[in-house]
Order: C-alpha cells, then structure tokens, then sequence
C-alpha cells in the first residue's frame, strides 16, 4: 500500500525485475521467495518518485511424525522436527487426548477413539501454520467373547469353548491343563474342577485383549435327576418317569413294586416308564427303582430310590 501527499497521483507497481505488476495505491502480491517491489509515483506535474518496499516470506521448516495405529489405553508421541535455528512456538488440540504440556515440540498422546491431533506453529512474526496427525486407534476388546458349550459339564465330559474368529489374531487360551489348543479360537477343553477359561487375543498391531467364561464341573451322580413321583392320567404334564442327565452314556433302569416284583425294564435314558404293567394302568402306589449308569469317565455308579404314582 502507497501513501502519499497530494491528489491526481499515478501509482505503478514494478516487481524486483523492473516488471511493472500493477497500478493503484494498493496491489496484492503473493510472493514465491523473499523479494522487493518498487512503487512508481507520477503527479500531475509529470513529476516521479519511487520507493521500494521489501517483503520477506516466511516458510514452515518443519514436519510432523508419529504413530499411524496405536492400542486402545496405550500411550505414544507426536512430534514436529523443525530446522535447525528455527524458534517457533507450538499449540496442540485436542487437549483431553494429551498428557502432559501441549506447548512443546513433542506431546505424548492417549486418545481412546480414532483422532486427528493438529498443532498450530508460530514464528512470533505473524506468521502461523498447522499441521496435523490422524491416529487410528485398536480395540480388539470390540466384539470378543469367551462362550463355553456346555457351561456344566462331569469328569470325563468335553465342552467347546469359543471366542472372535478372526484371521488377524493370535489366540492363548489359560489355563491350559485339559485343553486340546491353546493356539485356536475354539479349543476342545475337558475340565476336572470348575474352571475358569481366559482367552487372550492379540492383534496384528499387538494390541491385545481378554475374555473370560467359567466352566463349572459337578460330580457324575448330581448329573442324574430320578424324580419322586409322576402321574400317568393323560394330560401330557409329568405323565412317565423318566431318568434324565446329558452326560451318561450307558443305563439301565428298573421298577419293581413293594413285593420286588419287576414292573419296568429299559435300557434306553430316552425311554420313559408310563405307570402300566402288562399293559394295565397301575393304581397309585410306592415303587422302588435301581438304576445303574455308565458316567464319561467309564465309571459305573448305581442309585436306588423311591417313586410314586399319584392321580
């Protein structure tokens, strides 16, 4: 901009080269280097006079670096390296993502969700720019689980276990006594006390993660449920006396009445006694069982009771 004293003056604007780059009292220039203009003022008595202004430009001797992908919970830095002589001052946002000063070269970062970090750089002359540095964030803890199928299981008796299939991890099941893999997603485990199952993920990033499932174990025997009574009239509600348990493999059930005579025999856990012998519907009575079962550990157990027939 061109000042000057006195009316009807001409201005020309010439770059350093003597290129004349404009006309008027005020021109805009973007310069591509430190450079001069010259400012030409003609009156109205032809008279001339120049000035010359200098304009210096100020660029960013700097770059900024830091971690492209970073573990939920993790910390790390971000940095601007600038050139050697350079005094500059630093702002950096977002400030809840970062520990410590955010007026220095380098900050130490923890976002906790996929964040751009910029940073504003002063010369202390006027001049500022930003910068700035996109963190994406791992969470292998989305979506992991840790499922046991069945969740009660005997001695003897196998349950899946499964987590997040996913090519990109890598798996550690624990403990891993009674496990056919700890190294796959869905190991085989065969538990002889309640157990706890924890599985750890680990990403390519190797940012990691767990899950947990327990396993709980009861005896052979409390897997084996003989009810008391049963009433055979029809109603589809309790009708036959039926053993039930999903881990025996062998068993043999009998019924036999007060005098111990034999009024049912099966060999089949699905089969039911529906309170008839010889093919007539038996009153209400007391009946004694004996029922003699093969459990996942081949041992054999037998277990004697009562039951009755109510109407």
């Amino acid at each position: 901009k061109a000042n000057a004293n006195g009316t009807n003056i001409n201005y020309k604007w010439c770059d350093e080269s003597g290129k004349e780059i404009g006309t008027g009292k005020d021109i805009s220039v973007e310069p591509t280097k430190s450079t001069f203009y010259i400012i030409k003022a003609t009156d109205e008595f032809n008279c001339v006079t120049e000035d010359t202004i200098r304009v210096n430009l100020f660029e960013l001797m700097a770059e900024i670096s830091g971690p492209t992908n970073i573990c939920k919970g993790a910390e790390d830095m971000i940095m601007v390296t600038a050139a050697l002589g350079t005094n500059y001052t630093y702002d950096w946002k977002p400030k809840e993502f970062i520990n410590g000063p955010s007026n220095t070269n380098v900050i130490k970062i923890k976002p906790n969700s996929n964040t751009t970090f910029t940073v504003d750089i002063s010369n202390g002359l006027g001049c500022v720019w930003t910068l700035s540095h996109s963190v994406i964030v791992n969470d292998p803890s989305l979506g992991i689980f840790a499922k046991a199928d069945p969740d009660l299981v005997v001695p003897g008796a196998k349950t899946q276990l499964t987590t997040v299939e996913n090519p990109n991890y890598t798996y550690k099941w624990s403990p891993a006594e009674g496990l056919s893999d700890v190294n796959i997603f869905n190991p085989i485990a065969m538990p002889t006390k309640t157990t706890a199952y924890t599985v750890t993920v680990t990403d390519q990033l190797g940012c990691t993660a767990t899950a947990s499932v327990t396993v709980k174990v009861i005896s052979c025997e409390e897997s084996l449920f003989v009810p008391n009574a049963f009433s055979p009239n029809g109603d589809s509600k309790n009708d036959e006396f039926r053993v039930r348990s999903n881990f025996i493999s062998d068993i043999e059930i009998v019924v036999y009445n007060r005098w111990g005579q034999e009024m049912y025999k099966a060999k089949d856990a699905e089969a039911g006694w529906n309170g008839t012998f010889n093919g007539e519907k038996l009153g209400p009575d007391v009946f004694g069982y004996c029922v003699i079962y093969t459990c996942p550990d081949n041992t054999k157990h037998t277990k004697l009771g009562n039951v009755s027939i109510i109407k």
